[in-house]
């Protein structure tokens, strides 16, 4: 099963956390976007240098919060903390990416707090496959593989002989994909 599909039974189905293992957060990032569309879930995503953002509208929290400050793990708690206070929170999704380098104990009860309460999924997106022991059991883990030859054929120069394309494309699986569109390019 693909990983679009698989997250979106998932996050269909009720789960709460999902910790998704991947070197390339910018290719995972979109697909996450289009499951949370498809389902009518806002995706917010948080990251202690910029902030909170829609990923979808791609608006920052202080376009749709002017009130809340708009980075550092404060300003995610203040964010939690002002969503739940609405009487008919929307649906949405926390998206922590590269959370494994700040999972400290403070963010990592946060989580725990986010996931207990029921009131939405969390998305930790990461490079590291091993979950802190407290989230383990909260979390389901899913891949998301590198490319393979058919997604690396399409960032190979059209202007090549299609065998020649396709023989390189061959040769960079294993790659994310920046790696093989530098390494295709050289």
């Amino acid at each position: 099963m693909s990983f679009t599909k698989t997250f979106e039974s998932y996050l269909e189905a009720g789960a709460k956390g999902f910790w998704i293992t991947t070197q390339e957060e910018t290719r995972v990032l979109p697909e996450i976007a289009a499951v949370c569309k498809t389902t009518n879930v806002t995706p917010y995503l948080w990251s202690p240098v910029s902030g909170t953002r829609n990923l979808i509208t791609n608006r920052s929290l202080s376009d749709e919060a002017p009130e809340l400050e708009d980075n550092g793990l404060p300003a995610l708690l203040r964010w939690l903390k002002y969503v739940r206070s609405e009487t008919q929170p929307a649906p949405y999704v926390l998206i922590l990416p590269g959370a494994h380098l700040y999972l400290k104990e403070g963010l990592v009860r946060l989580i725990q707090e986010e996931i207990f309460a029921g009131s939405s999924p969390v998305v930790v997106i990461s490079p590291a496959s091993k979950l802190p022991l407290e989230l383990e059991r909260l979390f389901i883990p899913i891949r998301f593989e590198l490319p393979d030859a058919e997604t690396l054929f399409k960032v190979v120069d059209k202007s090549l002989p299609k065998p020649f394309r396709e023989r390189l494309a061959e040769a960079a699986v294993g790659l994310t994909l920046s790696e093989a569109s530098v390494n295709i390019k050289k």
